[in-house]
């Protein structure tokens, strides 16, 4: 649908245009509104272009199958996110009074139609929109974390995680779910998840459109398994299964919360499952050069290798320093990534650190360069966005500060009592590094002209 018509609705204030025929915030390919039903995911009528294939009902803003498809050969089941646009800190964010300089503002393409617009009007597009080169109209997210069992790889719920394998085995997991479009996650979108999140709990003004909505401010995020005690540390009301592994008990079945709309990115049943603990979950996008294919040498600075616009995601291959892998020495990243100085805000330190630091200011709000590609892959923007114990805007959410050889970030979480959400990041570990808390989840980058 390409026919714009004149404005039929407003947001703040402001006239927005729908596609012909289309209802307001009830249309193919729009983010909704923050706060409300439907908002953080959306439908892409060209999904079987992809390997998916429409849920029952998944048009309806108010089903729990809203934006949600199944893949054709292993019924996987992912979560469609459609291109948005954000403004962080502006005095018209209508969070502003409330949240400051971390207000946050969310709109989609019934606001802009073109990303130099969204600009002009000082908001930011997200780096997961970009991929091959091309402006995305969004990305499917797997709705469950993967699972691995007689040699498939899946995503749906009340299923037993991946166990541990050498952490570039998870590329070729995810890649073998819709062979061609899905791979690993990156930090890109695992980071545009999390900016829903909380445009979305600063909007709410119930749980009605948002299970995880705490009026008080002091645990309005998404719920998860990280007590190791098969709930949340924050809430009781939040339990889950085991995943029956003997030696950890309080391992959970991947989608197995209840209640579960509590314990997705958007409070919604429609939304993306554990986002905020269970298992920790590889991300692609950012790495560090190495020596050799098993090099875990601590690097004491911040410099780092952010993937290039122009690379596909679904290329990037598990192996080491050859063609497309996601690895290499210096010089085979260079041809995939591009080196950026000081990337990481805490440059050679290492330990844990916490998200927020009194109202201070948390993610770059500029619209492009370095403080932009930070904010993308959801790092702080520098040392005085992070305390030692964090904010409840940001759910007191743990960074593990590092920088090595090969590294493989994580983000999540874990079920053992970490400081885990939807901000939660791990620098420590490498491509070769092994652990049974750590598994991945898969995603597809979606355009209709790709």
């Amino acid at each position: 649908m390409t026919t714009i018509v004149n404005s039929i609705g407003s947001v703040d204030g402001k006239p927005v245009r729908f596609p012909t025929g289309v209802t307001p915030f009830a249309s193919s390919e729009y983010i909704g509104v923050p706060g409300e039903m439907g908002f953080g995911v959306g439908t892409f009528p060209h999904a079987a272009r992809f390997g998916l294939l429409d849920l029952t009902a998944n048009d309806d803003p108010l089903s729990p199958t809203y934006g949600n498809y199944q893949a054709a050969g292993n019924g996987s089941v992912f979560v469609f996110v459609p291109k948005f646009y954000y403004r962080i800190g502006h005095v018209d964010n209508p969070t502003y009074a409330t949240h400051g300089l971390n207000s946050l503002h969310v709109v989609g393409k019934e606001r802009f139609t073109t990303r130099a617009e969204a600009l002009a009007a000082g908001y930011a597009m997200p780096r997961a929109f970009i991929d091959g080169g091309i402006e995305l109209d969004g990305f499917f997210y797997a709705k469950y974390i993967g699972s691995y069992t007689g040699g498939t790889a899946y995503s749906l719920p009340n299923s037993v995680p991946t166990r541990s394998v050498v952490l570039a085995t998870y590329v070729d997991y995810a890649k073998s779910i819709i062979p061609g479009h899905s791979t690993c996650i990156s930090l890109f979108q695992a980071s545009a998840v999390a900016l829903l999140s909380l445009a979305h709990g600063q909007a709410a003004t119930s749980a009605s459109a948002c299970a995880w909505y705490d009026a008080a401010g002091l645990t309005n995020y998404p719920k998860g398994c990280n007590n190791n005690a098969l709930g949340d540390q924050n809430d009781a009301d939040v339990t889950y299964l085991t995943a029956g592994d003997g030696s950890y008990p309080t391992r959970p079945l991947t989608g197995s919360g209840t209640p579960f709309a509590k314990t997705t990115h958007n409070g919604q049943a429609n939304g993306i499952a554990d986002v905020n603990g269970n298992i920790w979950q590889v991300a692609l996008g950012v790495t560090s050069p190495g020596s050799s294919s098993g090099d875990s040498t601590i690097i004491a600075n911040g410099t780092a290798f952010v993937l290039k616009e122009s690379v596909r995601l679904a290329d990037l291959t598990s192996g080491w320093n050859t063609g497309t892998d996601a690895w290499g020495d210096a010089t085979h990243l260079a041809t995939l990534y591009d080196e950026v100085t000081d990337f990481l805000p805490w440059a050679d330190a290492t330990n844990w650190i916490y998200v927020g630091n009194g109202s201070n200011q948390v993610f770059d709000p500029a619209l492009s360069g370095d403080g932009w590609l930070r904010t993308a892959a959801g790092l702080p923007k520098n040392t005085d966005a992070m305390s030692a114990s964090g904010t409840n805007l940001f759910g007191n959410d743990g960074i593990y500060r590092s920088n090595r050889a090969n590294v493989f970030p994580l983000c999540g979480g874990f079920w053992d009592g970490s400081p885990s959400g939807v901000f939660a990041q791990n620098w420590v570990v490498f491509r070769s590094y092994t652990n049974l808390g750590i598994g991945f989840r898969a995603s597809v980058s979606a355009a209709f002209g790709s």
